[in-house]
Order: structure tokens, then sequence, then C-alpha cells
């Protein structure tokens, strides 16, 4: 059980992280994309809907939206640091395609949001689409066994307290 618990606290842990970069890189990408850019990137919500069915090429294609915007801001190190941290709950975001129903069309809702948000060149609505498909997916993490955190007697994983600037 020890083990779960860790497995599940690094993986809430690196959620954090995201949660924390990819919203705020949404920002400036939205001000540096390029239209080749952001035609690349409409790809992506295009084919999760053709992939609603296929978990794996739902991933891959929700992977490769979340790369085409961070690599629009045309910081190398942050999409290096986001695909690092991305890359490593690929397992989990591929078992809540399994077992969650609705994990899909949350998907597709969440990546056509982030689009429009992007395309119409808003920051503040391109940080805050991007900050609810990354809190919905930890959230669910947080609900499912292993994913304790705020549970009556269930330790989380350890917080600190943020600062944000």
């Amino acid at each position: 059980m020890d083990l779960v618990l860790s497995v599940a606290g690094a993986l809430l842990e690196l959620m954090d992280v995201r949660r924390l970069l990819e919203p705020v890189a949404s920002a400036p990408a939205v001000t540096r994309i390029s239209d080749e850019s952001l035609a690349e990137a409409k790809r992506h919500p295009d084919a999760l809907r053709e992939a609603r069915d296929d978990v794996e090429q739902l991933n891959a294609h929700d992977a490769g939206f979340h790369r085409a915007v961070v690599a629009a801001t045309g910081d190398d190190l942050l999409v290096t640091l986001l695909e690092g941290v991305s890359g490593r709950t690929l397992r989990a975001r591929i078992w809540r395609g399994l077992v969650d129903g609705r994990a899909a069309g949350c998907t597709l809702a969440e990546h056509e949001a982030m689009f429009a948000a992007l395309s119409r060149r808003d920051a503040a609505l391109s940080q805050a689409a991007a900050l609810l498909h990354v809190s919905n997916t930890e959230q669910w993490l947080r609900g499912t066994p292993g994913g304790h955190a705020g549970r009556p007697g269930r330790p989380g994983p350890r917080r600190r307290p943020r600062s944000y600037p």
C-alpha cells in the first residue's frame, strides 16, 4: 500500500507541476503563434474527434496539441520540461480513458475550448481553458484509488504552501 501511495503522490505532484506551467505557457503562446503553427494545433482537436474510441490515439493527439501550444512560446526549455512532466503522466491518462466513459468527450471539449481561445489570441481565456483542462484530470486522479489527497484518514502527498507571483 505504501508503494501505491508513493506512486499516487508522485503522480499528483507531476499534475501539480503541469497545472502550474501549462496555463502560464499558453499566454505567450497566443501572442507568438504563427498561422502555420495555429493550423498544426487545430489538427489535434480535429483528430481527437476521430479518435474518441482509441485511447492511445486520443492521448497522442492530446500531447501533440499541448506540444504545439508550448512550442509556440519559442521556449525550448519549457517545451522540454513540460514534455518530461506530461510524459510521466501518460499511463494515468490512458487509464482514465479506459475506465472513465466521459473522458474522451471531456478531453475533446476542453481541447476545443483551448483552441478557440488560442485562435482568438485571448491570453486570459487561453490560460483559463488550459487550467480547467489540467485541473479536471488532476481532480479525477484525486478521486481514484491511490489518489487519496483530501480523504479522511488517508494520507495524501505532502503539500507545500504555494506562492504565486
